[in-house]
């Protein structure tokens, strides 16, 4: 943890080693970190928060050719998931 007005390291935490994306909701200040401590699809990769309907946004990379990708939307209040959309490449 950092203390974003001293830029001081307050206390450290293991997060993994495929730890990718991160986002901060200024509001509840919370950083979101791309771990699998929320049950996600396979091999999450990025994480947005959006503010104005505290959903949080996962994308998962899938397996290489068969399991394909999807986005994961998270209820950051409850911290499940909601649901989970295939991506379709055009």
């Amino acid at each position: 943890m950092i203390d974003g007005l001293t830029d001081t390291v307050k206390a450290t935490f293991s997060i993994g080693s495929e730890a990718r994306g991160i986002d901060f909701d200024q509001t509840a200040k919370l950083l979101y970190v791309v771990v699998q401590a929320i049950p996600v699809g396979s091999r999450p990769h990025c994480v947005v928060f959006d503010p104005d309907n505290g959903r949080i946004f996962v994308t998962n990379r899938g397996g290489c050719n068969s399991t394909p990708g999807t986005v994961s939307v998270i209820d950051s209040n409850r911290r499940t998931v909601v649901a989970t959309v295939q991506v379709v490449r055009a």
